[in-house]
């Protein structure tokens, strides 16, 4: 692990944030995230509004005034952790089971989504891929790119400072080259 943070530290380049942001795969990514109304309709999610069952957990865990990175629904009772874009669109969540469940939390990259939402994904295996892997970086498209990035497991860390979330514990090599990218200083 000790080998990963510091190859990142030396091969680490300088990139301004808006050259990051109209990388290609950056552009497709939010072109092709799902809008929030589409997404509300076909899982039957809500937005959460103070006193809502849903803003008490996130409440409890000081996320109360970040309602806008989740949706609720009713039936499962699902938290839906949202992993947007710049332009608030949807570009992969978390499901996270509210009350006593075994199986916690559910994963949805974008191509799942795609597929779940009956939609076909329009592109080539290495383009789904790149962008199967940029939406499994939590926060990836939101972070500030003028400052330190710390890497998280989990993508409610994430939002508490300038973070992304991995959600594993072992980084794949696609998504250690788009952090690699990021051209700052990496924490893990």
């Amino acid at each position: 692990r000790i080998d990963v943070i510091e190859y990142i530290k030396e091969k680490k380049v300088d990139i301004k944030q808006i050259e990051t942001l109209k990388h290609g795969i950056y552009v497709k990514a939010s072109e092709y995230a799902i809008e929030v109304n589409d997404f509300k309709k076909h899982f039957g999610a809500k937005s959460i509004e103070p006193g809502d069952f849903p803003w008490f957990y996130l409440r409890d865990r000081a996320l109360h005034k970040k309602t806008e990175q989740f949706l609720y629904s009713n039936n499962g009772k699902n938290l839906w952790i949202l992993n947007r874009t710049p332009d608030g669109k949807i570009l992969s969540c978390q499901s996270r089971k509210l009350g006593k469940y075994k199986s916690r939390y559910l994963t949805y990259d974008i191509s799942k989504l795609y597929e779940e939402m009956g939609n076909e994904f329009p592109f080539t295996d290495d383009q789904k891929t790149a962008l199967t892997k940029l939406s499994t970086l939590f926060n990836i498209m939101r972070i500030d790119m003028t400052r330190p990035v710390t890497i998280f497991e989990g993508p409610l860390d994430a939002m508490y400072i300038n973070g992304v979330a991995i959600l594993t514990n072992n980084i794949a090599e696609q998504q250690y080259r788009i952090i690699q990218g990021l051209g700052h200083e990496i924490i893990v």
